[in-house]
């Protein structure tokens, strides 16, 4: 997944998640005061009950919030771990770069050893022919 996928996912998440917590109170609220009516509470009643579904959703803020904390910490953590693979995408193209010179140069000095060899014989060969007595 790249990158820029993954940052937005978690953005997304996180919107999702805030979003969630403001509509949930939202519905609390409005499901409490009809209940109230409905039931005829008397109002100290129905802000007790109240005062508790918001206790609730304020916890649920609170873990909202470490949870967008623990998700900007593993977003860092993500980061460092894309920059460390960068670094060592790099460092593996040049250690194959200078792999690919050593071989080369490796298959270079063979021949040059090769042809080394071959002027060594052809030179034997010369220094005997010029040696030897001319016979006519």
């Amino acid at each position: 997944m790249s990158d820029s996928c993954s940052r937005f996912l978690l953005n997304l998440v996180a919107m999702e998640t805030l979003n969630w917590v403001h509509s949930t109170r939202a519905v609390l609220r409005s499901l409490w005061y009809y209940m109230a009516k409905l039931l005829g509470m008397r109002i100290e009643e129905f802000r007790g009950h109240l005062d508790v579904e918001l206790n609730e959703v304020g916890r649920q803020q609170e873990a909202s919030c470490s949870f967008r904390k623990e998700n900007l910490m593993l977003k860092e953590q993500v980061e460092a771990v894309l920059q460390e693979n960068i670094i060592l995408k790099r460092a593996v193209g040049i250690q194959h770069e200078r792999q690919k010179e050593s071989e080369e140069r490796n298959q270079e000095l063979q021949h040059l050893k090769r042809m080394v060899t071959q002027y060594q014989k052809q030179l034997r060969t010369l220094e005997l022919e010029a040696h030897k007595p001319e016979i006519f």
